[in-house]
């Protein structure tokens, strides 16, 4: 958890959920949708870190993977950018 912290520290959004459960029900209980959702919670805590971050911070910076062209070629297609 020092890592994660350090990292936050450093400006990185860091979404961390752990489960802490005795057993496969508790598990369970607490990531059905229906119920306590906590799977559901952390990544909604993770996207109101991202949202404070722009709306906050400087730089704007992008969120997950970016594709190396503005071209994209979807897996069963026959015609698009070939690598």
């Amino acid at each position: 958890s020092r890592a994660i912290a350090l990292l936050g520290l450093q400006g990185a959004c860091i979404g961390n959920g752990i489960l802490t459960v005795e057993n496969r029900a508790q598990a369970e209980a607490r990531a059905e949708v229906s119920g306590q959702n906590k799977g559901g919670g952390a990544a909604a805590a993770a996207l109101h870190l991202i949202a404070l971050g722009r709306h906050w911070g400087g730089a704007r910076r992008s969120v997950g993977f970016l594709p190396e062209r503005e071209e994209i070629q979807i897996a069963g297609q026959n015609k698009g950018p070939v690598a």
